[in-house]
């Protein structure tokens, strides 16, 4: 008999008897998988997001015949739902379910926008950006965007060294993205250009300017950077997506010049992602539909309505590890989450504009990121959505976010 704790999640059947399978890391790294059974239950809550592993997924401490070990939720999940080579854990029964973690900004607090506003409020925040250690919002009537630790710690205010035209005063920034080196890309819709600065804020370059001529933008919004660079403008009013290089050069466009319905064709693209294949998104706001550009052509799916699956001016888009695609379904106040080819796969969120933990108040941006401390292999997302009309960014988690810490005597090979 072997005493050991074991990180269960909330949702199985937590009873005496029941025999589950975990991973182990034995000697050279190698992980088995091995059957304990339950025969006692502790009480101890924990979540196992914060935890510290010495190992991916699995702690140990202790010495002799009494060992702790840790077992993130995750990896049992998808040891037991079976893995495929690079692909998403089989669940049984659908996808991981979403739920709440945390929120932050200053929702229902006076605005006193533009700079010089509290460094805890957002006014009206829109796009949204992860680096997983970093959140980066951009905080539209404030004029700036707000970079926060991970736990919504605010960490700087990116703005104030952005030159802009004596006309205007200050930018307005929509959307935000990261490359690689970890600098910056906003939108900026009001002066219709891209801004680059780097992770603590120097300016870079910008680039843009209004008109329909390549590499001019109406009203950009929705912006996106690939894996080799290349950064995707959502040109909202000029109805197309734009490809341009980090330095600004025009190399691709897509739609226009006027609205459509066509594949391939826009009316409004507010949002835009890529994932790791290269794959293009965009949420086509004012046709009610996402459309993927893959290396076979386009293909699209919703339409406008309040079913699961359908639209209402959808704005904010993300692709997560496995392809898995999530929505800010912003006029139908919730986010929805589907397959790479369009099926739908769950949502959360709906009904009246809502404050709650949560809830919603106009979904605009989002991003998700892969939850450490677990394995690349084991299904766990952190989701960001940014509520423009409560001035918060709401935390949530696809997976078994809080779990059960049980003193666990575990019997079997």
């Amino acid at each position: 008999m072997l005493a050991a704790t074991v990180l269960l999640a909330t949702t199985q059947t937590l009873t005496t008897g029941v025999a589950m399978q975990i991973m182990s890391r034995r000697k050279r790294g190698a992980w088995l998988a091995r059957t304990v059974r339950i025969v006692q239950l502790g009480r101890r809550c924990a979540d196992v997001r914060h935890s510290a592993p010495a190992g991916p997924g699995i702690a140990r401490t202790g010495s002799g015949r009494t060992k702790r070990l840790v077992v993130s939720s995750a990896v049992a999940l998808a040891t037991l739902g079976g893995l495929g080579a690079g692909a998403a854990p089989a669940l049984a029964g659908g996808p991981p379910p979403v739920s709440f973690v945390r929120e932050w900004g200053n929702p229902g607090a006076p605005n006193s926008y533009w700079p010089g506003a509290p460094s805890d409020q957002l006014g009206y925040p829109t796009g949204v950006a992860t680096d997983g250690p970093h959140i980066y919002v951009a905080d539209w009537e404030d004029a700036r965007v707000q970079k926060f630790a991970y736990g919504g710690g605010f960490l700087q205010s990116l703005w104030s060294s952005v030159p802009t035209p004596t006309y205007m005063g200050w930018w307005q920034p929509h959307d935000v993205a990261l490359d690689s080196a970890g600098n910056v890309y906003a939108s900026d819709p009001n002066l219709d250009r891209i801004n680059v600065m780097s992770a603590t804020g120097a300016y870079l370059r910008s680039w843009g300017g209004f008109g329909s001529a390549p590499g001019q933008f109406n009203w950009p919004c929705g912006i996106a950077v690939d894996g080799a660079g290349a950064v995707y403008v959502a040109d909202v009013l000029n109805n197309r997506i734009q490809k341009f290089s980090s330095a600004g050069a025009i190399l691709r466009t897509w739609g226009g010049p006027g609205a459509g319905t066509a594949l391939g064709q826009f009316n409004k693209p507010c949002g835009v992602a890529v994932d790791s294949a290269g794959n293009l998104y965009v949420a086509d706001s004012g046709n009610n539909r996402i459309q993927k550009l893959t290396s076979s052509g386009w293909l699209a799916w919703g339409t406008s309505g309040t079913l699961p699956g359908y639209f209402n001016n959808p704005q904010g888009i993300a692709v997560d590890r496995f392809g898995n695609v999530f929505v800010a379904d912003t006029g139908n106040n919730r986010a929805q989450q589907f397959a790479s080819d369009g099926t739908f796969l769950q949502q959360w969120g709906g009904g009246p504009l809502s404050t709650g933990k949560g809830q919603f108040f106009s979904p605009t941006g989002v991003a998700v990121i892969a939850t450490a401390p677990y394995d690349p292999f084991a299904r766990g997302t952190t989701i960001y959505l940014t509520q423009g009309g409560s001035d918060r960014v709401q935390e949530f988690w696809e997976g078994v976010s809080l779990v059960i810490h049980c003193a666990v005597a575990c019997g079997g090979p």
